[in-house]
């Protein structure tokens, strides 16, 4: 069981945590590989969120190419901004302004690159957060802890003092090598996909409710 109270910050994966992007990313890599014949099997998807894109995009076509693939990441995100509308799940933006209220640093990190970032979420959302750490802003990453790592420096707060949220596999497995508590939504995989967490909670809202609950008891004591 994480003890929340001891937590000064947390740590915020972004696609499919904060925001339900997941299924648009998914049909916009389904339509930009179709003429390379290759077919996207939606759960394998999911399950390997948090890999750098090229490395991902590598592995489905076998292009090896840096050209090549970052022409194929330019035409996918073009689809996905073309067709991508910001919306929080329920129980984001309230956390987001509890934590802020109860003295929590907040990060971001995430595999999408930060001009795709950049350019999709508004400032209402991003100014929420002290340290950012985007795909393309560390040599490897997740399952690597290098985005966890970043992130906590950013924060300047210790490992223990410090909560990562996570939707997928690679990112449990990046923020636990990071030496991080890390809590799991199940709001696109299913628990048996999150084993390695510490806790793991249905939707966000389950979790923000809890963790702010919690918090609030302790500043009261």
């Amino acid at each position: 069981m994480v003890e929340f109270q001891k937590k000064k910050g947390v740590l915020l994966d972004l696609d499919g945590t904060l925001i339900n992007s997941m299924p648009l990313h998914y049909r916009c890599w389904s339509e930009t590989l179709e003429r390379f014949g290759v077919s996207i099997d939606i759960e394998h998807f999911y399950a390997s969120e948090g890999t750098k894109i090229t490395d991902l995009m590598e592995r489905y076509t076998g292009i090896q190419e840096p050209g090549t693939i970052a022409e194929l990441v330019r035409e996918k995100d073009a689809l996905f901004l073309e067709r991508f509308s910001f919306s929080l799940y329920e129980g984001v933006k309230k956390f987001l302004s509890e934590c802020t209220s109860l003295g929590v640093a907040l990060g971001l990190v995430t595999a999408s690159s930060a001009a795709r970032f950049h350019a999709s979420a508004p400032r209402s959302f991003t100014e929420h957060f002290s340290v950012i750490i985007t795909g393309d802003s560390v040599p490897r990453g997740k399952p690597h802890p290098d985005q966890y790592i970043a992130g906590t420096r950013g924060l300047d707060l210790a490992r223990g003092h410090v909560l990562a949220v996570e939707n997928a596999p690679l990112g449990i497995t990046a923020a636990k090598a990071a030496g991080l508590h890390c809590v799991a939504l199940a709001q696109t995989l299913g628990r048996s996909f999150l084993r390695e967490a510490d806790c793991t909670y249905e939707t966000f809202q389950d979790f923000a409710a809890e963790f702010c609950d919690e918090l609030r008891r302790g500043r009261s004591m």
